[in-house]
């Protein structure tokens, strides 16, 4: 057979699994969570409408203002009268990371929770390469191909990654990669307590690990930061993210262990 006539064949028959399993889909809830965001949000929430329109999917966006400082919330209330999916969270004062992705998946009510970053370093378009694994899985989480990030974060993120690999045994690229998609059904399972902070997806995969949740992941895109910058380096963060490690080790027995019978896909 001709070399590209099978290219050609597989393609196309991946695009048809794809777009069957699209369609087995019900619905999906996108949690973006956002701190001073006032640059990138409006083009966010866009690209994700935009996304959802062309979705055999029922969907609602649910964008966590984390105690923004700056023009955020205005942008997030003149958004909401254009886009009737976007359901607004509000924190009074930032709580961090954590705790914006947990109560964007706390106010989901679609059967597949997707969270993605805003700070316009990962692509809306690529949840589309984790949704037909979760026919397969009850978690998928991205692995960011060709990280646009600092040699600095990047050693940063070497050096943490087998840290955490070392101390819970948990054997995952990229643990902390802003992109993953579950199925609802497992929240309550998975849903973090002790780490609020830096070590919110160490506990997610954690509680994976000792739930035996069936988990993958996949390659996806990852862009430089156009606004704002990162604060992973900073010694507050760093000194913040160690104390939590600290508490998650000392209460890692706490954390039900079972068995996990894989849950139907929301067909």
């Amino acid at each position: 057979m001709n070399a590209s006539l099978y290219v050609s064949i597989i393609v196309i028959y991946k695009l048809l699994c794809y777009n069957s399993s699209m369609k087995k889909q019900t619905s999906i809830s996108l949690v973006l969570p956002a701190f001073n965001e006032e640059s990138q949000i409006a083009r966010t929430v866009e690209q994700a409408h935009y996304w959802l329109k062309h979705q055999p999917l029922r969907g609602e966006i649910i964008v966590v203002n984390n105690g923004s400082t700056d023009n955020t919330g205005k942008i997030l209330h003149d958004l909401s009268h254009i886009y009737k999916e976007l359901v607004i969270v509000r924190h009074k004062h930032n709580q961090g990371y954590a705790r914006s992705v947990r109560s964007g998946c706390d106010a989901a009510k679609m059967d597949i929770i997707a969270y993605m970053d805003s700070d316009g370093q990962y692509d809306v378009e690529d949840i589309g390469r984790l949704i037909p694994q979760i026919q397969n899985a009850d978690f998928v989480a991205g692995v960011r191909r060709k990280r646009q990030d600092s040699a600095v974060r990047k050693l940063n993120s070497v050096l943490w990654n087998s840290l955490i690999k070392i101390l819970f045994r948990i054997h995952a690229k990229d643990i902390d990669c802003g992109m993953k998609i579950f199925k609802r059904s497992i929240w309550p399972l998975i849903r973090p307590i002790y780490a609020t902070g830096n070590l919110f997806s160490t506990e997610l995969f954690l509680r994976l690990k000792l739930r035996n949740i069936k988990w993958v992941q996949i390659k996806i895109r990852h862009f430089p930061r156009l606004h704002g910058s990162a604060t992973g380096s900073q010694f507050v963060v760093i000194f913040e993210a160690f104390s939590q490690l600290w508490t998650l080790l000392r209460n890692k027995d706490r954390i039900p262990h079972s068995f996990h019978q894989p849950s139907p896909t929301p067909y």
